[in-house]
Formats: structure tokens, C-alpha cells, sequence
């Protein structure tokens, strides 16, 4: 199906969805219990799988999440809301302009319950009482909404939670040779022996609240790919990964996203850029295209990428549903 038209055949729902919305001139690449997706994805089809699967568990052979489950967590629920005159605004690709939008209520049970209102377009009164609605269907389980922003309209203030998301594509990278993986000070994790396991240890303990105690689990049970550590005087000072990559709905190579940590009294001396440059050779060296990726925005992370060239595809922003700021 064409993307200049609104709406995607399928489950009831998809009906609703206008694909401009996700990857038009002004629409953002990323869809509900999937996250950021290419802006050259065929967003009707991702939008299909995503309602054909909700409710069953099942982890759509593209997601990124399959790497770590088989089943799936985050699934759609209840009805799509409409606002606004969407038909004739997506059919323009001037969806903002018009006041159109969607709202895609979805349920998540790990780690703990919620419901996430993913709103692209303007706000509604109607988001508010779908809201409520969903509150007394699922007592005691907050309710919280996303709102997507192109890079031109990325702040919507009111405290949101914002998280930037990026893009690299490493076909137009450039630099860093693809045959020369090692950067000095950079070890992959499976080829270091001794100490350097043990400080890695230390570090996977020390970063537990950021992810790298489950990475550390993780990697006792399976093989999920390299960890690249940077090593500064005899001890890991900061690590990534695990890298993988994993065909695209399209079929295309795209590497996973990935953990990011430097311990606190290391930061500012370029160890994170060093693994950066590090994943980027050897993303090229294995055929990867492209990477997604999402940081908070302001973060060192954000600062880190914007000053390494990937693009920017827009913002997410994350506030209770109760909360007075425009959807």
C-alpha cells in the first residue's frame, strides 16, 4: 500500500494509522512495542505485524527484542483513537497541520504492569478519558502516554521525560577503516583472560543500576556477541554491547542497540567515544548498515553522538497521562 494514503488494511485499528505519521517529512520512525525503525521502512507493513501479533506473545522475527525473549512482553490493547481530521490531513502529508493524530494504547507486564498512550499528532480530550477508561479496566496499573516530535518540534515541556533517538548509517561512514577493528585500548571481552575478567566484574557491579549486571547474567547463559571493554591503566573503565546484528523487516543488516557505561571518575577523557569508533569498525567490517539508538536527551550519551555525526530522526517524550502537557 502507498504511504501517501491513510490507512493500513489489516487488524481492526490499523485501519486508523496514517503511515506519514511515522515516516513522512515530519513524522517520527518509531512505532509502538517496536521502538525506532529505519525512516526507509515500509511503516503500513511494521504497523500490520504489530496489531496481527498483539495479545499472542509472539516476537516478531525483526523485533529487537528477540534477542533477549521469545516471548513478547509490550502488545497493543483496547481500541486506536483517532483525533482530529486525519483522513484528509494524512492524504496531504500535513498531518500536524490539521490537527490529526492516533492514539495506540499498548500493556507491558515486565517489570512491573503499566500502559503507555503512544500519541502522534496534536492532543485530544478524548486522550484523557481514554485514560481513565483504561485505568478502570486495569485498577492500580499506571497510565502513562509517549508523544513523538519531529527534530523541528522536539520540546513539549511540562517535565516530560525526553529521550532523543539517532541514527547512524555506516554505509556513509567515514574514517575509521573497515579492516582496522582495534582501537588502542579497546579489548573484546571474550579475548581477555584474568584480571581483566575479574575487573570486568567489578565494573558489570559497580554499573548493576545501568544494565551491566543484567548484561553479566545474561552472558553466563548464552552467547549474545562481543562486549568491548576500554582498559586504562590495567583495569575496565568502560565497556558496550553486547554486538549483534539482525535482519530488518526489509532484510536489511541493522546492529542492535547496545549498553553504554564508563564508571563515574572516568568520564570526560574520551573512553566512551574510543568504543564508539570501535562498535562503528566493526559494524562495518561485519556488513552492518545502519544502528538505531536512543539517549536521554542532554545526556552525555546525546552530547557523545551529535558530536560523532549520526543523524537525529526526533525525540520521544515520557509523562503520566494525567499530566496538562499536549499530546
Amino acid at each position: 500500500m502507498s504511504s501517501d494514503r491513510c490507512g493500513v488494511p489489516g487488524p481492526v485499528g490499523a485501519e486508523l494509522i496514517c503511515p506519514a505519521w511515522f515516516t513522512g517529512p515530519s513524522g517520527v520512525p518509531y512505532v509502538p512495542t517496536l521502538g525506532p525503525v529505519h525512516p526507509g521502512e515500509d511503516a503500513a507493513g511494521l504497523i500490520r505485524d504489530v496489531f496481527s501479533v498483539a495479545g499472542t506473545g509472539q516476537v516478531l522475527p525483526y523485533d529487537k527484542d528477540a534477542r533477549w525473549s521469545r516471548v513478547k512482553d509490550e502488545h497493543i490493547i483496547g481500541a486506536t483513537l483517532a483525533t482530529g481530521i486525519f483522513d484528509q490531513a494524512c492524504q496531504h502529508g500535513e498531518h500536524g497541520q490539521h490537527g490529526g493524530g492516533v492514539v495506540i494504547p499498548t500493556l507491558a507486564r515486565r517489570p512491573h504492569p503499566r500502559i503507555t498512550l503512544y500519541c502522534y499528532g496534536t492532543d485530544h480530550a478524548e486522550i484523557r478519558r481514554l485514560a481513565a477508561d483504561l485505568r478502570a479496566e486495569h485498577p492500580g496499573t499506571p497510565v502513562h502516554r509517549v508523544v513523538l516530535r519531529s527534530g523541528a518540534t522536539e520540546s513539549i515541556g511540562g517535565g516530560a521525560h525526553a529521550v532523543r533517538i539517532w541514527l547512524y548509517d555506516f554505509a556513509a561512514a567515514t574514517g575509521t577503516d573497515a579492516s582496522d577493528v582495534r582501537v588502542p585500548g579497546v579489548h573484546v571481552l571474550g579475548e581477555c583472560f584474568g584480571p581483566l575478567v575479574h575487573s570486568f566484574a567489578d565494573f558489570a557491579e559497580r554499573m548493576h543500576a545501568d544494565g551491566w549486571g543484567f548484561v553479566r547474567g545474561q552472558l553466563r547463559e548464552r552467547d549474545l556477541g562481543p562486549i568491548l571493554i576500554r582498559v586504562h591503566e590495567h583495569r575496565v573503565v568502560a565497556a558496550t554491547g553486547p554486538l549483534q546484528i539482525r535482519a530488518d523487516a526489509r532484510g536489511r543488516p541493522r546492529l542492535l542497540p547496545q549498553y553504554l557505561g564508563v564508571l563515574p571518575e572516568a568520564r570526560g577523557h574520551g573512553f566512551g567515544e574510543d568504543l564508539r569508533h570501535a562498535v562503528t569498525a566493526w559494524a562495518r567490517q561485519h556488513g552492518a548498515e545502519y544502528e538505531l539508538l536512543q539517549t536521554v536527551l542532554g545526556g552525555p550519551a546525546d552530547r557523545l553522538h551529535a558530536r560523532l555525526g549520526a543523524r537525529r530522526l526526533g525525540t520521544r517524550h515520557h509523562q503520566p497521562a494525567e499530566h496538562p502537557g499536549t499530546c
